[in-house]
């Protein structure tokens, strides 16, 4: 990735991709917020990465919370057999 100013859409989508996992530098926000005021296309990226995380993250909770139960009732038909 080129340290100028302007970044190309490749570099603006790894960008979107990489906020969503760490925190990025003061300078890659500044580069990334230009880019989505002049991109509507890498700015609908951005959205819809935000709509994938969210609802990957709502399949991981609820995986979690049914494998809790799953491991519950087994532990309970054990315990009573």
């Amino acid at each position: 990735m080129k340290k100028g100013m302007m970044i190309s859409c490749k570099d603006a989508t790894e960008l979107v991709v990489k906020k969503s996992h760490e925190k990025l530098s003061k300078w890659d926000r500044f580069r990334l917020k230009f880019h989505l005021l002049m991109c509507k296309f890498c700015s609908l990226f951005e959205k819809h990465n935000a709509v994938i995380d969210s609802l990957a993250g709502q399949l991981n909770d609820d995986a979690s919370e049914k494998l809790a139960e799953t491991s519950r009732e087994k532990i309970l038909k054990e315990l009573t057999a």
